[in-house]
């Protein structure tokens, strides 16, 4: 279980699900994201660069304060995350917030989805902090508190087709999948601890999956090992996690004997998922405050990273 460090600009494409994995994400993001004004696109290429310079900063200098804001910066902080529907019905509604409430049960973030039957209805003017959908194509959700960087008039999770008044456990498994990147979770196959890397059919992965080579190695290959240099908080991989993949035999080397492989998806939250919640939020009131601003630094590049985190904090800040 990973909190991520940084947006995945770019991290899916719209692709047909069989043709690769019966994996949640695995269509519409890319091109929903390709459709990202450039304004937005640059916001969101700063806020990576300047965690990025942050984090280096905290590394050399050791400074604790600095790496609570790398660590935070997509995390809600505040203790409730609002969410709207800008379509469904009450029942789609009702339940998609139940299941993700699932998340939130054991820890101190609080989804505010609305009264029940009476679920709130996007307003772009007032947006919320998650706005779904289930009308987009397929199923995916920006990470966290990238979702601010969003339109208010676009949608920030969405769920093709969860419109209906019965739903599977491979359904719910999807919902909690698509809000456990609204949380913060990346990826399980993208552990620095997993090991995927080596299993992985690489080849096949660079043809079946119609992305550019380096879409493929943004969204496949692990990310950083240090957490100092991208944010990350990693626990030991986790194959009952429902933020791992259920990709094809192809996708591996030998998948009979990968420990990345399953061959079905994961539908209920794991041990380590809800304890990697409670990790991440265990008090919100307890959480680190932002880096004090010097006030009277004596240094150019203590200067630079006091206007860096300034700047951080507008981006991805509270409306």
């Amino acid at each position: 279980m990973r909190v991520t460090a940084y947006p995945l600009l770019g991290l899916l494409l719209s692709i047909p699900l069989s043709s690769i994995a019966a994996a949640h994400d695995l269509h519409g993001l890319v091109a929903e994201r390709s459709s990202l004004d450039p304004e937005t696109r640059a916001k969101f290429d700063e806020v990576k660069e300047l965690r990025r310079l942050l984090a280096a900063r905290s590394a050399a200098t050791r400074d604790g304060s600095l790496e609570a804001v790398v660590q935070t910066t997509l995390k809600w902080t505040s203790g409730r995350a609002t969410v709207c529907f800008f379509d469904g019905n009450k029942d789609a509604r009702d339940h998609v917030a139940d299941v993700a409430g699932r998340w939130t049960s054991s820890s101190s973030l609080q989804f505010d989805f609305g009264p029940q039957g009476n679920r709130r209805s996007c307003d772009p003017a007032n947006p919320s902090d998650i706005r779904v959908s289930f009308v987009g194509s397929g199923y995916w959700s920006y990470v966290g508190t990238q979702s601010r960087l969003i339109d208010p008039n676009k949608q920030t999770l969405n769920l093709q087709g969860m419109d209906k008044t019965t739903f599977s456990d491979q359904d719910d498994g999807v919902i909690l999948h698509e809000f456990g990147h609204a949380v913060g979770f990346e990826h399980e196959h993208q552990s620095p601890l997993g090991g995927c890397n080596s299993q992985f059919n690489w080849n096949y992965l660079y043809t079946a999956l119609g992305w550019s080579k380096a879409e493929v190695d943004r969204n496949m290959r692990q990310l950083d090992t240090s957490s100092s240099a991208n944010g990350l908080l990693t626990t030991a991989f986790d194959r009952k996690s429902i933020m791992l993949y259920s990709l094809s035999p192809q996708a591996f080397l030998d998948a009979a004997h990968a420990s990345c492989y399953i061959a079905e998806a994961n539908d209920t939250l794991s041990a380590v998922d809800l304890q990697a919640m409670k990790t991440v939020y265990p008090s919100i009131s307890a959480a680190p405050p932002p880096a004090a601003m010097p006030a009277a630094p004596t240094a150019p590049d203590a200067v630079a990273a006091a206007q860096q985190v300034r700047r951080l904090q507008e981006l991805v800040g509270a409306r």
